[in-house]
């Protein structure tokens, strides 16, 4: 999905905001709040960037649960197409990072269609900051949060895995590659999330999965005397707008299972571990 990483965010400055057309549904903004425009652009099928209108700076954002579009009508962020000119409420906080994060969103709303010839203008950000997959590469994953100041960003450490990829499209000749992994707990190294209190995480694959599953287990097990590995527990998994989350806490090791299904060209089913 996304081929750029930041490992750590900072407050950056404000969005300059624009004025906002009335009598339209989801046009009603409170004066705290600051309302840009954006065109979206599509980066391959997963990922996307927002240029901004007046400045033209490039972003991503936190999506909404009030996306809507021409008509007024609520849509999900899946239904945005490339060329769309949104207007886009939040608090007006960017973070430092390129391509920046604005994680405050609460409102978008599409201000014209557009077409995606549209975004061909911003062919060489494009060029700048999208990297076709390699199907034979096992997607990553990104874990984030908001802390009260700022957001963080961490790369999950990759476990096990059994996948799969056409190599030949052509003459239809697909591989497939195994990597037996240890049990999570008997890991030499996994990366760690720092989490300073309870947040919540949210899960961003490279390449979108069709499921996902996850358990942790006390940190300080070893700690107990007892050198057998005991049964983790099973959290819950929220999907939402199609962004996959969990509640975190300090003090865990987490495990996440993700399974992409026979069908989308890259099959599999690969195994990541952070401690929190």
């Amino acid at each position: 999905m996304k081929r750029f990483f930041m490992l750590a965010l900072t407050l950056v400055g404000i969005l300059a905001g624009c004025s906002a057309e009335a009598g339209q549904p989801g046009t009603e903004h409170s004066e705290t709040e600051d309302v840009c425009k954006a065109m979206y652009v599509p980066l391959g099928q997963d990922s996307y960037i927002m240029v901004g209108q007046e400045n033209g700076s490039v972003f991503t954002v936190s999506m909404p649960e009030e996306i809507y579009n021409l008509s007024g009508e609520k849509i999900a962020a899946a239904d945005l197409k490339g060329g769309n000119i949104l207007e886009i409420t939040g608090d007006g906080v960017m973070l430092e990072s390129y391509p920046g994060q604005y994680p405050g969103v609460t409102k978008i709303r599409v201000l014209q269609e557009g077409d995606l010839k549209d975004t061909e203008q911003y062919q060489h950000i494009i060029d700048e900051l999208y990297v076709e997959p390699d199907p034979s590469e096992p997607p990553s994953l990104q874990i984030q949060y908001e802390a009260e100041l700022y957001a963080s960003c961490a790369v999950a450490t990759r476990g096990g895995y059994q996948w799969n990829w056409v190599e030949d499209e052509a003459a239809g000749v697909g591989r497939s590659a195994v990597a037996c992994g240890a049990h999570i707990l008997e890991w030499q190294q996994i990366n760690d999330v720092a989490l300073e209190k309870a947040s919540r995480l949210e899960l961003h694959f490279s390449r979108r999965p069709d499921s996902v599953s996850v358990h942790r287990w006390a940190e300080n097990w070893k700690g107990s005397g007892s050198g057998d590995i005991p049964e983790g527990e099973t959290v819950e998994v929220l999907l939402e707008e199609d962004r996959w989350m969990i509640d975190g806490e300090p003090g865990y090791i987490y495990l996440v299972d993700a399974v992409w299904e026979e069908g989308s060209g890259a099959y599999g089913s690969v195994e990541y571990g952070f401690m929190a």
